[in-house]
Order: C-alpha cells, then sequence, then structure tokens
C-alpha cells in the first residue's frame, strides 16, 4: 500500500484546520449555548480579543486602564443603540460608524457633564454621544471665540473632539489648561498624514495628558495629574 507524502498530508491537514476554523468562528460567537458557564467561558476565554498586556511589550499595569480597555475599547457588546443609529446614518462609512460606537462607549462610561467638538462636527457624531450620555451638553466650536465662549473651564467632565487638525497648537494647549482632571481629549485619524501625526504628537508630549491611548484610528489622552504617564498601543 502506497503511504501518503508527510508533507502533503501536513499541508491538507493546515487547509482543513483553517476551514474549519473559518467556518466555525461564524457560529461560536456564543449564541447556542444554553449554559451560561460555557457561554462564559467562549466568551470571556476562547473568543477572548482584548490585548492582554503579557502578549506585547506594554504593559497594563493601572486597574483603572486595563477597564477601561476591555470594557470601552474593546467592548463588543451589541447596545441596542447601535443598530438604530446604523439605520439613522445608512451615509456614514464603516469606520465612521466605528468611532461612533466608540464616542458612545466614551460618552457612556465617562458620563461627560459637556462635549466639546473642535472643527467640524459631521452629522452622526451627536447622536452617538447622546444615546452614551443623554444630559452631556454637546457643543461645536468652529473658531476661536466659540471655543473660549463656551464656559469648558466651568464644566465638571469634558470630552474634547479634536475635529479640526490645522487648529493652532497654542490654541488648542490654551483650551485643554481649562479643562478639569476629570476629562480626555479624544483625536480621530492620528495617523492619517503629517499633520495629524505631528498634532497628535503635540497632544501627547505639550498638553497635559497622562494616560493616553493609541487606537490607530483614533487616540484618547486623559488628563488626570494623579496617574501615572502612560502611552498604549491598543488593537481597535
Amino acid at each position: 500500500m502506497k503511504r501518503k507524502n508527510p508533507l502533503f498530508a501536513n499541508i491538507q491537514y493546515s487547509i482543513g484546520y483553517v476551514y474549519r476554523w473559518i467556518v466555525r468562528a461564524t457560529k461560536c460567537q456564543g449564541f447556542g449555548i444554553q449554559s451560561p458557564w460555557a457561554y462564559s467561558f467562549v466568551k470571556d476565554v476562547i473568543s477572548e480579543k482584548l490585548p492582554y498586556y503579557a502578549y506585547s511589550d506594554i504593559e497594563i499595569q493601572s486597574p483603572w486602564a486595563f477597564r477601561f480597555a476591555r470594557n470601552v475599547i474593546n467592548e463588543h457588546a451589541p447596545y441596542y443603540a447601535y443598530s438604530e443609529l446604523k439605520k439613522a446614518f445608512p451615509y456614514a462609512t464603516k469606520l465612521e460608524h466605528k468611532l461612533g460606537k466608540l464616542y458612545f462607549r466614551v460618552a457612556n462610561f465617562m458620563q461627560p457633564t459637556c462635549w466639546c467638538i473642535v472643527g467640524e462636527a459631521e452629522e452622526w457624531i451627536e447622536p452617538y454621544v447622546k444615546a452614551g450620555c443623554k444630559t452631556t451638553r454637546v457643543i461645536v466650536a468652529k473658531t476661536e471665540k466659540e471655543l473660549f465662549c463656551s464656559e469648558l473651564a466651568n464644566e465638571e467632565s469634558v470630552v474634547l473632539l479634536v475635529q479640526d487638525f490645522n487648529v493652532d497648537n497654542t490654541l488648542l494647549q490654551n483650551a485643554i489648561s481649562l479643562l478639569s482632571e476629570k476629562s480626555v481629549v479624544v483625536m480621530p485619524h492620528i495617523y492619517k498624514n503629517s499633520v495629524n501625526k505631528r498634532l497628535w504628537r503635540f497632544i501627547v508630549n505639550d498638553t497635559k495628558g497622562q494616560e493616553c491611548f493609541d487606537l490607530y484610528y483614533c487616540g484618547l489622552a486623559f488628563l488626570d495629574q494623579k496617574r501615572h504617564p502612560h502611552y498604549y498601543k491598543i488593537n481597535f
């Protein structure tokens, strides 16, 4: 009897494994598992996508940062608002909806008193933010006057969303200096071009940002001075 070539057998096995993995990946999200323990094991162990510190050179030692990474950045729960907002803004791109969901989770997690958008605001941003925190005040500051008339210094916590990537650095620094330590600066498209890269580096290095999260498509710099400075790179 002719023996099967070991190399061919290994290749055949590998192809079969990849095929089975792809087929199962579409079905093993926990649906159909009736045991609560088994569902929890599949969701939190087998299908867990959080890049734990042991997986990379960057250690998330802060319990708060770990909780934020797990419950906000990499939260995959299908919130009821997602489908409604997707239907409401069918023209928004896949990345815009992805960012919208992140803004929703940030708003839901922080419950900020104000969400200030510096620059042009796409129509979908405010509904995502308000779905996450109905009480937050959303303002759009397209000019220096609008930015400094927004009374940011009186807000308990602010999410400062930088949409104007050509904003004057000194102007931005002055605006950030008004924010409380419970605030965060958010900037999308931090690697889109050299202008965006420079602005993000300025936010991280030349403002009072402490714990910063680099999600590639978006950056977040938290201003709480009681936290130790850390720069986390996390798959988003």
